[in-house]
């Protein structure tokens, strides 16, 4: 996390150089660069979880599912059972339903039937604690790495 951590710092630090960003006010520049940061980590968190989850599962297809509105951070496919999980990831140690909602998009579940079989589970990888609400799995992400090493 330092390594990483240095490596956003040295983004940050770049682009506040940058002439329309200097011309932002101190709050507006706060704000961007957590926000900048927040970005970094979730997307890097995301990386963590596919490669980790590929060397777990080397049989199965491991990947990010894109449609014309949302995606799936991470589709589990099991070529042999026909059937897969769907995963949101987020760097979030708060629940909430909004972290889910692609996970219940029906239209975009009935397209990922279509072409991966049945869902058997839907999991929002997180950093709160685990726990099941309305048929979505919140799974703690550093418990689900350590299943997966």
């Amino acid at each position: 996390p330092l390594l990483n951590r240095s490596k956003a710092s040295a983004l940050i630090q770049a682009l506040s150089e940058d002439p329309v960003i200097e011309s932002l006010n101190i709050r507006e520049r706060t704000v961007l660069k957590r926000w900048i940061l927040s970005e970094i980590q979730g997307r890097m968190l995301e990386d963590i979880v596919l490669l980790g989850t590929m060397m777990r599962w080397p049989g199965k297809e491991v990947f990010v599912l894109q449609f014309a509105l949302g995606e799936f951070d991470m589709v589990v496919f099991d070529p042999e059972k026909l059937e897969c999980e769907i995963f949101e990831i987020k760097h979030s140690k708060v629940r909430a339903r909004e972290q889910a909602r692609h996970l219940l998009d029906p239209e975009n579940c009935r397209k990922t039937e279509f072409r991966y079989g049945p869902i058997t589970r839907k999991t929002v990888l997180y950093r709160g604690e685990t726990c099941e609400e309305d048929g979505i799995r919140y799974q703690n992400v550093e418990e689900y790495l350590m299943q997966a090493g």
